[in-house]
């Protein structure tokens, strides 16, 4: 992902991309003047996240912000929801490093981190019109990136792929 934004931002020479661990970023204190943080505090216990978002505020110089995009309640779009559908939802909520509800979580993380002013708001997803074919490729290509932890938890590969057509079949339904 940070190589195709990287091209598709090629003209901004101003944006800078920087990819490794969040809970240790290499860089001084007060580097940068913003930051994205997209969908990664799901997959962090509590203190990890604080620390994650404590380097954060660490490397961002006086003024600068912080972006965090992550889910809440993940696959709750979704009906009619299959049986398999919704045994794979409890599965995943069984998951030690995965929090489906994380999103109400964050403004108070951010301000445990000592974040100062925190903003934030819902935006719920509507996907249809143009929009759905692209993310329906977008979720094709996650389901078969996860297709091995999704064939573990389901019990087979056969399992993960049905569960994969039968959720982009209820994608596509109103």
């Amino acid at each position: 992902r940070v190589k195709r934004a990287q091209k598709e931002s090629a003209s901004l020479k101003n944006l800078h991309f920087k990819a490794g661990s969040v809970t240790e970023i290499w860089e001084s204190p007060n580097t940068f003047d913003a930051a994205v943080c997209r969908f990664v505090l799901e997959h962090m216990p509590h203190d990890l996240a604080k620390t994650a978002l404590n380097e954060i505020r660490r490397c961002l110089r006086p003024g600068g912000e912080l972006v965090v995009i992550d889910i809440d309640g993940l696959f709750q779009n979704l009906y009619p929801r299959t049986p398999r559908i919704e045994n794979f939802l409890c599965l995943l909520q069984k998951l030690p490093n995965f929090d489906m509800h994380v999103g109400r979580k964050i403004p108070s993380w951010m301000a445990e981190a000592g974040f100062e002013d925190v903003q934030w708001r819902i935006d719920p997803m509507e996907i249809r019109g143009d929009v759905l074919e692209v993310e329906a490729q977008l979720i094709d290509e996650r389901f078969t990136q996860a297709l091995p932890l999704t064939a573990k938890l389901l019990g087979s590969e056969k399992d993960a792929l049905l569960l994969k057509t039968e959720y982009l079949d209820s994608l596509r339904k109103p």
